[in-house]
């Protein structure tokens, strides 16, 4: 059997071999992750932000490895490897493309090993073409891009490299034994710490260290490899007991344990059919069908030049994914990884044989044999990714380059299930998908203080089903965690999908949410905030208030005091629930206005267009006449009944009977007069436009959008959790106030909410999030009458000055109530602030807080 051999070209072919992997495997740096890395992204992009922030050794104190603890279905599931994959990459950084970057970096050095192992056995050109069907594969090129495989197998195969060149080296060249020694010894030691499948490398020492009967010698060979992987093993479990010793990391539950794990993983072994369909599957994904056949025909040649070599090879790729059934049946084609030095060298095998025929021949089969694993990968690469998995890159990617109010273009991801990584384009992400959100509010206080962090959410159902879906009390839990913050709707990805290019998993988005945490407020600011607040409530002998805050940085802040049920001892908190009052008139002018964006509503056209049994008046009355306060219709006129209402009303369109036939107090515009049934009015006029009940188009318009989580309309015959007793002052004294039903007013004042709902609204508004900057900008310019006098109110929104800077928003007054949105436009700001007493004087205590919140920085 003859090789053809140059030696200008063998000279030239390790530089062959890199620019083949930099060429083929470089352009997938910029590929979103998909299903394929979901076991590495955001575990080893959450390791690396913690390494950055705490140092590569100062572990103690964080928890990250310790993810998932509360779930007893994971264990400590991350706490049993070795840390250097984390250390790997962390030293990349957690950025996509760098931390993709260490795999594929990992993956040429491989192949470069695999070519010197194979060189002698083969023949340099053979070799060659075995380095590079190892880099072609979809088993590395595709599959191991983010992850330890390719990096244990660097590791290995340098080590078996060592061992075979140790084991033909004589006596008579000490230095160089040294030198090959210690390269065993490091790549022992380098592969065990990275992590424990580094172990199927061990298997495959053995045979290719054996130095025929001579046992001492094949001892000696392996002795230096040997100390290394023990001594990296005694170094990890030590490690690790150090780790857990840390007084700050949450304590393990004594239910589960070490061997609790290893059993879920090894010990439960799937059945016998579905494990070896679901191997033959992944077998046909990771090589390709064809090559396979390839290969089957090398097997014998490898086999005749070195039979070590072939079932160390063996021993090194059947060990992972054999003894980690549960994982192969769970779509880890990252194992399959290690199958790839295999089948590289027997496709290498069978290109010794075509080294028999004459030039031509040899050029053809070896252009053959490296098309095949390549165009397949290229193809996994152009096509293999579901529309699911282009469309969430695309989605991600736009919202990173937008910039967020304090100017950050930063996102991060989370979503509820396993299916699949997370797409990073950012400095860091904050969390991977099952962390303890309980951990996330309180023990890691530097992400609420991160400025500007974006959040993806995504509520999926999965077939086959999915471990930690937002079903489970974890998914709950995190989705509860999320909701105190400003959330903005992703339609783009709602549809159904695949999570594997394969189809064999499918599921469907029903809901997509891109959430924005803001910056926490400096202590010093909340406690003036808290000063100004107690102060105001004992002046004013006020029993319970809810404040929330957005200053201009972004922060938010929330907070509860005193009691919201004076009999009960209930105490007031950020979740109190209280009647909005008149604060819900800016709501109704939004959805107006959107209505207006979307063709649906003509602001200027007469309300008769929309309400056909609304009776005529003296002068026409359009919807911007209603938003503004200067059509002419009645407000209650010093009705008390009217005010105190008992009556239970269906709908708004209903509730027009109050005043539908009462003349106008004025001709339109001609003068300015405050009316919540003029806000009713201009509520049916946008239920008739928008084609669906008024309270779904807030819903929909308003509080989905805004990601208002507690707003509704109230109903005082209805169980509403956390809602605060009212109170009134009569002769001196605190009283119950009367029981009022607001459902006469649920367009100008029949709603409530928390007050950290009403921050939202204003933070949506200042985002563009409900309508566009121009009609916000219409909104919240101040109307005039014919006579040009000004109003001091826009469409929905007061307008005013103060010390220099514009502000818009609300109050509201009402039984039980009073309160107050505003709005500070130019700075960003937002205040709201709740109370359950009527008739309380609020201007001061707002202003005041502005001042404040306008010195954070």
């Amino acid at each position: 059997m003859r090789c053809y051999r140059h030696p200008r070209v063998t000279r030239l072919l390790p530089l062959f071999i890199v620019l083949f992997a930099s060429a083929l495997l470089l352009p997938w740096l910029g590929r979103p992750f998909d299903a394929n890395e979901t076991n590495a992204g955001w575990y080893f992009a959450a390791i690396s932000r913690n390494f950055a922030e705490h140092g590569l050794l100062e572990l103690r104190g964080c928890p990250l490895l310790y993810t998932g603890l509360d779930d007893t279905r994971f264990g400590f599931p991350y706490l049993t490897h070795p840390p250097g994959t984390f250390w790997f990459y962390a030293l990349f950084g957690p950025e996509e493309w760098k931390m993709r970057l260490g795999s594929l970096l990992a993956t040429a050095v491989g192949a470069l090993g695999l070519f010197a192992l194979a060189r002698r056995r083969f023949g340099a050109p053979s070799a060659a073409l075995a380095a590079c069907l190892y880099c072609a594969f979809p088993a590395t090129a595709v599959y191991a891009q983010l992850t330890y495989e390719t990096v244990v197998s660097a590791f290995g195969l340098w080590m078996l490299v060592a061992l075979t060149a140790l084991r033909d080296t004589s006596a008579e060249r000490p230095w160089r034994r040294r030198v090959l020694q210690v390269t065993g010894f490091v790549c022992a030691f380098g592969g065990t710490w990275m992590d424990w499948t580094f172990a199927s490398y061990c298997l495959a020492a053995a045979p290719l260290a054996w130095c025929g009967l001579r046992f001492r010698a094949t001892i000696g060979t392996l002795l230096a490899p040997a100390i290394g992987a023990v001594a990296a093993a005694a170094g990890v479990f030590a490690w690790k007991a150090w780790l857990k010793g840390a007084p700050a990391l949450p304590k393990l539950d004594a239910a589960v344990s070490v061997g609790d794990t290893v059993s879920g993983v090894i010990a439960e072994r799937p059945d016998a059919a579905v494990y070896w369909r679901a191997f033959g599957e992944h077998l046909v994904d990771c090589y390709t069908t064809p090559m396979l056949a390839a290969c089957a025909l090398g097997t014998w040649f490898l086999l005749r030049r070195d039979w070590r070599l072939g079932i160390g090879m063996l021993a090194a790729g059947i060990f992972v994914p054999l003894l980690f059934g549960q994982h192969v049946v769970n779509e880890h084609r990252l194992f399959f990884a290690y199958f790839a030095p295999l089948f590289a060298l027997l496709g290498g095998g069978l290109h010794v044989w075509l080294t028999r025929f004459p030039k031509p021949a040899i050029a053809i089969g070896t252009l053959a044999l490296l098309a095949i694993p390549t165009w397949s990968s290229l193809d996994t690469r152009i096509e293999g990714a579901t529309p699911f998995f282009r469309d969430f890159g695309e989605t991600l990617s736009a919202a990173a380059a937008e910039t967020t109010d304090l100017g950050v273009k930063r996102y991060d991801v989370v979503h509820n299930g396993i299916a699949y990584g997370c797409y990073l384009d950012t400095e860091r992400i904050q969390f991977p998908p099952f962390l303890d959100p309980t951990w996330v509010a309180s023990g890691m206080n530097s992400i609420p203080r991160e400025r500007g962090i974006r959040y993806l959410w995504l509520d999926a159902t999965y077939d086959p089903p999915i471990a930690n879906t937002a079903g489970s009390p974890m998914g709950q839990a995190l989705a509860a965690y999320l909701a105190q913050f400003p959330r903005k709707r992703v339609t783009d990805l709602e549809y159904p999908f695949s999570y594997d290019p394969t189809d064999r998993g499918t599921g469907t988005i029903r809901e997509a949410w891109l959430y924005t945490l803001r910056e926490a407020f400096p202590d010093e600011v909340i406690v003036r905030i808290r000063e100004a607040a107690d102060a105001t409530m004992a002046e004013q002998e006020i029993p319970g208030m809810t404040i929330a805050v957005r200053a201009p940085n972004g922060a938010i802040w929330t907070e509860g005091f005193g009691l919201a049920d004076i009999e009960n001892e209930v105490p007031a908190t950020a979740d109190t629930i209280y009647r909005l009052a008149s604060i819900s008139k800016p709501m109704t002018a939004v959805v107006a206005m959107k209505l207006a964006e979307d063709g649906k509503l003509d602001l200027d056209a007469p309300v008769q267009t929309y309400l056909k049994d609304y009776p005529e008046k003296r002068w026409p009355i359009t919807t911007r006449d209603l938003l503004g306060h200067l059509a002419g219709v009645r407000h209650y006129e010093g009705n008390v009944d009217e005010v105190r209402s008992n009556k239970h009303y269906t709908g708004v369109i209903d509730a027009l009977e109050i005043f539908r036939d009462d003349p106008l107090m004025h001709e339109p515009r001609s003068k300015y007069r405050y009316t919540t049934y003029g806000y009713n009015l201009a509520g049916a006029v946008t239920q008739r436009a928008g084609g669906a009940k008024f309270v779904k188009l807030l819903e929909k318009l308003v509080f989905a959008p805004a990601g208002m989580t507690t707003i509704r309309a109230d109903d005082a015959r209805a169980i509403i959790a956390h809602r605060a007793q009212g109170y009134r002052i009569r002769a001196g004294k605190l009283t119950n106030a009367d029981p009022v039903d607001t459902s006469n007013k649920i367009p100008g004042g029949g709603l409530c909410s928390r007050a950290i709902d009403l921050v939202r609204f204003g933070i949506a508004l200042l985002d563009d999030t409900l309508v566009s900057r121009a009609s916000r900008d219409v909104m919240w310019t101040e109307q005039a009458t014919t006579d040009g006098k000004k109003t001091g109110y826009g469409l929905g929104f007061a307008v005013r000055e103060h010390e220099g800077r514009t502000i818009v928003g609300h109050s509201g007054a009402q039984p039980r109530v009073r309160t107050r949105l505003r709005i500070w436009p130019a700075e960003g700001t937002v205040v709201a602030i709740m109370c359950n007493l009527e008739g309380r004087k609020l201007v001061p205590l707002t202003n005041r807080i502005g001042a404040l919140l306008h010195d954070v920085k």
